[in-house]
C-alpha cells in the first residue's frame, strides 16, 4: 500500500512510480484530498483504482446559492467562475472557514468584548469557535471537543475511461466505513488486489523426490530438518552431505556422492566384521 501526498500533477508522478516498478496489480495507491477534488488536464491509466478520499458534501438549498454566485461574474476578470462553470469542490470548505470566522467576530462583538480593549485569550476563542455550528455550503458544520470538524468523508476511485472519481462508500464517525459499491482496480477488475507478496523460492519434496519452485511463495509451506516427519525443505539442504530427509533422497538423488550406496557398503563391511568377530 502506498500512499501518495502529491500536491500537483499527480499522474507525472504515477508514470515515474511506473519507471521504477511500483504500480501494477499487486500495489494499491492511496492519495490525498486535493488529488481527487482538482480534475486531472487527461486521462491516467496507471492511476486505474487509484483510492481518494474526500469531505462528503451533501446537497442542500446553500450549495444552489453558492453556485449562482459562482456563475454570476465576469469569467474574463474570473477565469475559473462565470455563466457555465462549476466551483471545484476544493471550494466549498474555505467559504465555510471564512464564515465561522466572521461568526466567532460576531458572537465576541455582541459580547462586547472587541471594543472593550481587553485581550481576548486564545481559549476564549476556541470556546467561542467550537461552540459554533450551522448549516454551510458544504454541509452541516459542527467541533468537537478537541476542535476538529464534525462530518463525513467519502471514499473515491479513479476511473481513466471517463477521467473521474467515482463513489465507493462513506465513512462517518457514527458509522465507520459504509461501502455502496465495488472498488474498480488496477486489473480492472472488482478482485481485491493480493498484497501478500512473497519472494519465489526453490525447495526439495522429500515423498516426491526431486526440486520444485514455489513462483507466489505462498504455495509451498517450508519445513525444517530435524523432524520425523518432513517433506518441503529448503534447496540449499539437496546434497549438502546431511540426511534431512528419511529416505535419503535429499543425499542420493542427482547427488556426487550417493548416501545410499555408502549405505550399502557400510552395512556389507559392517556385516563381515561381525562374522569374523
Amino acid at each position: 500500500v502506498i500512499v501518495a501526498s502529491v500536491f500537483g500533477e499527480y499522474e507525472k508522478f504515477v508514470e515515474l512510480a511506473d519507471i521504477v516498478g511500483i504500480v501494477g496489480e499487486n500495489y494499491v495507491w492511496i492519495t490525498i484530498p486535493s488529488v481527487v477534488g482538482i480534475p486531472f488536464s487527461a486521462s491516467s491509466p496507471l492511476s486505474r483504482g487509484t483510492l481518494g478520499v474526500f469531505d462528503r458534501f451533501p446537497e442542500n438549498p446553500f450549495r444552489d446559492i453558492f453556485v449562482e454566485a459562482w456563475q454570476h461574474p465576469d469569467s474574463a476578470k474570473y477565469p475559473l467562475a462565470g455563466p457555465g462553470t462549476t466551483p471545484i469542490p476544493l471550494a466549498y470548505r474555505p467559504f465555510d472557514m471564512v464564515v465561522v470566522a466572521a461568526t466567532a467576530l460576531t458572537n465576541m462583538d455582541e459580547q462586547g468584548r472587541l471594543d472593550s480593549g481587553e485581550r481576548i485569550s486564545a481559549e476564549d476563542w476556541t470556546k467561542t469557535i467550537r461552540d459554533i455550528s450551522f448549516e454551510g455550503v458544504s454541509g452541516y458544520l459542527s467541533f468537537d471537543e478537541v476542535g476538529d470538524r464534525i462530518g463525513e468523508q467519502e471514499l473515491f476511485y479513479y476511473v481513466p475511461e471517463s477521467n473521474t472519481w467515482e463513489s465507493a462508500g462513506t465513512w462517518s464517525r457514527a458509522e465507520g466505513l459504509t461501502l455502496e459499491k465495488d472498488v474498480i482496480w488496477f486489473s480492472n477488475t472488482t478482485k481485491i488486489p493480493d498484497l501478500d507478496v512473497r519472494d519465489s523460492f526453490h525447495y526439495w519434496s522429500c515423498e516426491d523426490k526431486k526440486q520444485g519452485f514455489d513462483r507466489s511463495g505462498k504455495q509451498i509451506v517450508l519445513q525444517t530438518p530435524g523432524s520425523s516427519d518432513v517433506n518441503y525443505i529448503s534447496s540449499h539442504y539437496h546434497c549438502d552431505n546431511f540426511i534431512d530427509c528419511e529416505n535419503l533422497s535429499d543425499e542420493s538423488v542427482d547427488c556426487p556422492a550417493n548416501f545410499t550406496i555408502l549405505f550399502i557398503v557400510f552395512g556389507i563391511l559392517a556385516g563381515i566384521l561381525i562374522l569374523i568377530a
